[in-house]
């Protein structure tokens, strides 16, 4: 029996000593709560401090609690410089309005303070003034900026430095002038403004190059001395061959005429014609340049949109 008391009385005697340790923690405990450490009360009360110590009676202070405090947040969202109010109508977009107003959808929330995509109608934000509309002389200025093909412009006529006058003679005609001083009718109608007119006259004055003529241009028949003959028909014969042979070069000089009248007019419908061609071309290659740019400046804004 001995013993069990010996043991009953170690187990009574050790849950005493385990009690009496957990309560003095807890004293321990409660009182370091309550208590305040000597550098907070002495901060909190300079004035009954000195050298560290505080005597006894004297009233002191609980430290004051400080809370920082946080500067005032914005209640309205400021107006950018120079851009004017604008109230939202029905059917308005971020989109839309970056098209119309040349901004992108991310600076007109930057500026307004905004974050959702939805726009309520009746609010009033603010937008940039519209850009300007290009005059149609801005427009015709691109559009001669973008031709590949300058029409071509027709030089002014007139004679060369080097060239003289020449005083047109009875039956003088371009061809004939033109093959006398080695040169085409076109060279003499660009020289003396005639366009594409070969009518010339008798006493007129043109410009021709200064070089002897290879030979006359009019080909007269030259007058003979009268001979004593007893019969006149010989004579009268030979006139009337000269004649006929004048009048066949007239007609064949003539003829020569029309045929280069008609093939300057015929080069100068195909030239007409092939500037018109040019000038078409031009034109549809200018349209199609506009329209790439418009397409590239739409893709541009989609992207932009899409990806803000």
């Amino acid at each position: 029996m001995k013993p069990f008391q010996d043991l009953f009385s170690g187990l009574a005697a050790g849950s005493i000593s385990i009690l009496l340790v957990l309560g003095a923690l807890s004293l321990s405990l409660i009182e370091g709560a309550s208590v305040l450490s000597m550098s907070t009360l002495e901060s909190a009360n300079p004035t009954n401090s000195s050298a560290g110590s505080i005597k006894t009676g004297t009233p002191l202070s609980p430290p004051s609690r400080i809370i920082p405090t946080l500067p005032p947040a914005p209640t309205t969202c400021p107006s950018p410089a120079g851009w004017q109010a604008y109230t939202l109508m029905t059917g308005d977009t971020f989109l839309a309005l970056s098209e119309t107003y040349a901004i992108s959808p991310q600076e007109i929330k930057r500026q307004n303070c905004l974050i959702g995509d939805n726009l309520q109608a009746g609010t009033v934000i603010f937008l940039p003034p519209l850009p300007p509309v290009p005059s149609q002389t801005a427009l015709q200025s691109a559009t001669a900026t973008l031709s590949f093909f300058p029409t071509p412009t027709r030089s002014s006529c007139g004679p060369p430095a080097n060239w003289i006058r020449y005083i047109v003679q009875p039956e003088d005609t371009l061809f004939s002038i033109g093959l006398a001083y080695g040169i085409g009718v076109s060279q003499l109608q660009e020289a003396n403004c005639l366009g594409s007119s070969t009518l010339i006259y008798a006493g007129q004055s043109i410009h021709v190059p200064n070089t002897p003529p290879r030979f006359t241009p009019t080909r007269s028949p030259t007058a003979r001395p009268p001979t004593q003959s007893a019969t006149p028909t010989p004579t009268a014969t030979l006139d009337l061959t000269a004649t006929a042979a004048v009048q066949q070069t007239a007609e064949a000089q003539q003829a020569l005429t029309l045929t280069a009248e008609a093939d300057n007019l015929a080069t100068s419908q195909a030239q007409t014609a092939t500037a018109q061609s040019i000038q078409a071309t031009s034109q549809a290659q200018t349209a199609t340049a506009i329209a790439q740019g418009q397409t590239e400046i739409a893709q541009t804004e989609t992207a932009q949109a899409e990806n803000p």
